[in-house]
């Protein structure tokens, strides 16, 4: 379908014609929500109109958004307008590979960080199963500001023989199709295994690079021939003789890659990524992360703000030294290059006298950024200084603004930590920190004391954020952290049951795309109105394309991570949560939260064993978060081991007796057949009901456990109907099996979305 400028899909307006191929025709397009440029590749009608062909795509969408990587190319959105089925992509300025090859190749000093950025993006996409199979010059891209990155990832398996071109492309290469209608890649790239037909893993992407390094250092394609069965031949029969004039080390790295029996290539694509970095000379060439030239060895990549301490003499400042560190992390972690270390887990060191290389050791970065804050009157002073991991100190600054610039000085600090450690700072990256401007101090300290009684995680903490982020948001109306905050406060209070969700939710997603209004940037506000979309308004679709563009903002956001992994486990696509949750606890690995999901997520999966390791991990971290026994407890249940599990869920409602950990424990009495005790409870519930919000889920799930399923259907009826939280998990939840055979149980899941 041709599209002319000004034409619209969904919410993208477009501008130009980019290309066209067999998958359909590319364009630039205006995403006027977040102002930016995007690309926009309208698949071809017969893949459209297919629908067994777009669910497949829709999958391998979704398994590409979730890398998240600077390598590959980034999906922002799928989506479709009548019968035009549509892909939404960053929009790249550079030129391919290909177009960059000369005829003799490229110098050593510019191939190989080229080649590292390839096999990184390669390195990501195998840790979560994705198989390009379709590596080539035309899939790789050079931007105009020094980046690599890897097209089409996954897209090659979805064209069907049914429709795709027969026809040669115009850059020379030769596509093969199978058969049964897969695309098994390019021809004069292809591993052995796919020419002979066979399944393949991610050593055949290893083989298809080797073959593009091989013509990165020679400028020729190392199997091709005159025609496409004896270029076929070639691949399953014939060796590649050595390069000349490159170093031998290069030699066996390609020998190796496409060495004809998988077995015989490098073990892991990390193996690979290792051998050609030690070809490099450190900040040679463009940075593997992506983006502009960076160290490539020892450079800092990874890196934890410390708790800026408080010298203003006055322990009631000791919430506004913690929101600095807090938002300077923030700050940081828009630069997509670093890992962050989130909030939870460095406030761990607050007062600490461990040695600052036991401290990196233990969160796993390259260094520290540790320093004081003091606010006198008017002004406030930053000192700060950078040490690395091995305690050697690399840079140190004092920082002194007025308090209405106070937003600026944060940023101030960031630039100068990036510019020290070479971090790679995006165009954008650098105009969104030094867009800093005034706020009222009175203000900012509102905000400051909200995300301190956030942070907390208890009722009396919800309701004295609300309080002040509302104090901000009257002091300054267009703060757009302040709202994003009350949107955080708002979902969590109906996620922990401690309000209606019909009471809350509404004003989360108020408060949330307010903040979008705002600043359609703000990661934290994308990940709140996710959350809403998914638990509250089960629009799981929207949902997934908003903890995306979270992702997509702020890589470094443990919390759009840990709620991502959360969503797709309710969607059942535990081989996806489970790689999310694991990236949220690299970004914050003292979590208890996060650590505690890890093992609950697991039990979700039915994966009981792995769970109680993650969640006794978890209790060595922080032994008096009370959630621990509540999934310790529910896992016990699960395999039968209802004394134990009785024990754990007691010791969870001692530390929180939320109507969830009740009805958790009486449940669990019922299935060990102790049914007074599961009425007591049950008693004790209804009771409560009538002086606060008890969900009508825990209502029923304690009659799924007395084994009165007409009871429970009426409860869960009434669940639908105030929107409870827990239903997302209706399809995972272990503890409603014995219900999945019933009609009623069906109907029910489709009331929510989980099916049809």
């Amino acid at each position: 379908m041709k599209l002319e400028a000004g034409m619209k899909l969904g919410r993208y307006e477009v501008v130009e014609p980019l290309g066209a191929g067999g998958m359909g025709e590319v364009y630039r397009a205006r995403d006027p929500r977040l102002d930016r440029d995007v690309a926009l590749k309208v698949l071809a009608r017969p893949l459209a109109g297919n629908p067994q062909a777009l669910a497949r795509f829709q999958r391998e969408a979704r398994a590409v958004a979730a890398l998240s990587h600077p390598n590959v190319l980034t999906i922002h959105d799928t989506g479709s307008a009548g019968d035009v089925a549509y892909l939404v992509t960053e929009y790249l300025v550079g030129r391919t590979l290909r177009d960059g090859l000369g005829e003799g190749g490229l110098a050593l000093a510019t191939l190989v960080p080229i080649a590292v950025a390839v096999v990184e993006g390669l390195v990501a996409a195998h840790a979560k199963g994705i198989v390009h199979r379709d590596i080539k010059p035309e899939n790789v891209f050079l931007t105009a500001d020094g980046g690599v990155k890897i097209l089409d990832f996954g897209l090659a398996r979805l064209r069907s023989d049914d429709f795709a071109e027969r026809t040669a492309p115009s850059d020379g290469t030769r596509t093969l199709e199978t058969s049964a209608g897969a695309l098994l890649g390019t021809v004069d790239y292809m591993s052995p295994e796919q020419v002979r037909g066979q399944q393949v893993d991610f050593r055949s992407d290893l083989f298809s690079f080797g073959c593009v390094l091989f013509e990165m250092a020679d400028g020729r394609r190392p199997f091709a021939r005159d025609t496409m069965p004896d270029t076929m031949a070639a691949i399953l029969n014939e060796s590649l003789p050595p390069l000349p004039g490159v170093p031998d080390a290069l030699n066996t790295i390609v020998a190796r890659c496409t060495a004809k029996q998988p077995g015989d290539r490098f073990g892991t694509t990390a193996d690979l990524a290792a051998a050609l970095k030690a070809l490099q000379p450190s900040g040679a060439g463009p940075g593997a992360s992506g983006e502009q030239a960076a160290p490539q060895d020892q450079g800092i990549r990874s890196l934890a703000v410390l708790p800026l301490v408080n010298m203003s003499g006055n322990p009631e400042q000791e919430f506004f030294a913690d929101g600095m560190t807090e938002a300077l992390i923030a700050d940081l972690a828009q630069i997509r290059s670093l890992r962050l270390i989130s909030r939870t887990s460095v406030m761990r060191y607050k007062n600490t006298d461990k040695p600052l290389p036991e401290i990196a050791r233990e969160l796993d970065v390259d260094a520290l950024l540790e320093g004081s804050v003091i606010r006198a009157g008017d002004r406030v002073r930053v000192t700060a200084q950078l040490i690395d991991a091995g305690d050697t100190h690399l840079w140190g600054g004092r920082y002194d603004h007025d308090a209405r610039d106070v937003l600026a000085l944060q940023s101030e600090v960031a630039r100068a930590v990036a510019r020290e450690i070479e971090a790679v700072v995006t165009p954008l990256e650098r105009a969104r920190l030094e867009r800093a401007t005034s706020i009222d101090p009175a203000a900012h300290e509102a905000y400051l004391m909200g995300r301190h009684q956030w942070n907390k995680r208890t009722e009396q903490g919800f309701v004295g954020s609300v309080r002040s982020f509302n104090r901000a948001i009257d002091l300054n109306p267009d703060y757009a952290l302040a709202h994003a905050g009350l949107a955080d406060t708002y979902a969590l209070m109906g996620n922990f049951g401690l309000r209606a969700p019909k009471d809350v939710y509404p004003l989360a997603r108020r408060a949330a795309e307010r903040a979008l209004e705002l600043d359609g940037r703000l990661a934290a506000a994308h990940a709140s109105l996710a959350f809403v979309l998914s638990n509250f308004e089960w629009d799981f679709a929207g949902a997934e394309a908003e903890y995306r563009e979270a992702i997509e903002l702020n890589p470094s956001y443990a919390t759009a991570h840990h709620w991502y992994a959360y969503h797709l486990t309710a969607m059942g696509r535990h081989d996806e949560a489970i790689p999310e949750i694991q990236m949220a606890r690299r970004l914050d690995p003292l979590s208890a939260i996060i650590n505690g999901f890890a093992g609950w997520l697991l039990y979700l999966a039915r994966r009981y064993d792995e769970a109680r390791t993650e969640l006794r991990r978890a209790d060595e971290i922080d032994p008096q978060f009370g959630s621990l026994s509540y999934f310790m407890g529910v896992t016990l249940e699960a395999e039968g081991r209802y004394a134990e599990a009785a024990t754990m869920l007691e010791r969870s409602a001692g530390q929180d007796d939320t109507p969830e950990r009740l009805a958790a424990i009486a449940h669990a009495h019922a299935r060990a057949g102790h049914e007074a005790e599961a009425r007591r409870v049950l008693a004790e519930l209804e009771r409560r009901s009538g002086e606060r919000y008890v969900s009508a889920f825990d209502l029923g799930l304690v009659h799924v456990g007395l084994g009165e399923t007409d009871r429970a259907f009426e409860f869960f009826d009434r669940a639908v109907d105030e929107r409870a939280y827990w239903l997302v998990l209706a399809g995972v939840d272990p503890r409603l099996d014995p219900l999945r055979d019933d009609e009623r149980f069906k109907a029910l899941l489709g009331r929510v979305g989980l099916v049809g």
